[in-house]
């Protein structure tokens, strides 16, 4: 329903602008492409002006050397809808993206491509706050849970490999390495939030391997581990 007000609030701009004696792009005529705005003695699109492409396409903004360049508000065929600044034609530099499903990107951009810091709200409410790279989260961020679980680390393609910290909405944190897309396999801590800590190997979320467990009431297991189990016969202990 937003995205359909905001449609037709284009829609109305630019039939304003028709009622003013609109100016086709010379070079565009036969595809039906329509220009309003300032312009140069010499023809050149230059300043503030509106521009509706044959299929669809709107920017209202700053123009430059014929073509769009500057900031101003671009909306797309597919109802996306950016605002900030543009380089002949692409978004580049800082702006904010708007999708109709209802994620919203508000960061840098690089020749159209989302690249560099950024934060990306997603439709269902989390959000990720810190790098991408060609339009995908990469590098170090922080992603917010709307349950309120946190993770803050790496990175690659979108998903939590690399080192990082995961914090629980319950108080637990696990600290270490991460595989695929945010599993515990390595090195890594775990603490929990009634006090007990294990630092050790990790095997697809599981403590397994090498490592030492410290209770709150003093307790200490050193050695190896199966599945958050201590492998010792007339031992168990629970965190």
């Amino acid at each position: 329903m937003l995205q359909m007000k905001r449609l037709f609030g284009w829609m109305l701009a630019v039939a304003l602008c028709f009622l003013v004696t609109p100016v086709a792009f010379a070079e565009e005529t036969k595809r039906g492409d329509v220009y309003f705005g300032d312009r140069l003695e010499d023809g050149t699109i230059k300043g503030e002006g509106l521009a509706a492409w044959a299929n669809g396409e709107i920017y209202v903004g700053e123009f430059k050397d014929s073509a769009v360049n500057g900031k101003g508000t671009y909306l797309y065929v597919d109802d996306v809808v950016y605002t900030g600044e543009m380089e002949n034609g692409k978004r580049n530099g800082k702006g904010t993206l708007i999708w109709p499903s209802g994620h919203v990107y508000a960061g840098e951009f690089v020749q159209g491509i989302i690249e560099g810091k950024g934060t990306f709200k997603l439709d269902n409410g989390n959000v990720y706050i810190g790098d991408f790279a060609q339009g995908q989260m990469t590098g170090k961020g922080t992603y917010i849970w709307t349950n309120g679980n946190i993770y803050e680390g790496d990175f690659i393609g979108g998903a939590r490999i690399g080192k990082g910290r995961f914090v629980w909405m319950n108080g637990d944190m696990y600290e270490g390495d991460f595989v695929g897309d945010g599993e515990r396999t390595g090195k890594g801590t775990y603490a929990w939030a009634n006090g007990n800590m294990y630092e050790g190997d990790f095997l697809v979320n599981q403590i397994t391997g090498k490592g030492k467990l410290t209770l709150t009431n003093g307790a200490v297991y050193e050695g190896d581990f199966v599945g958050g189990v201590f492998q010792d016969p007339n031992v168990t202990p629970v965190p």
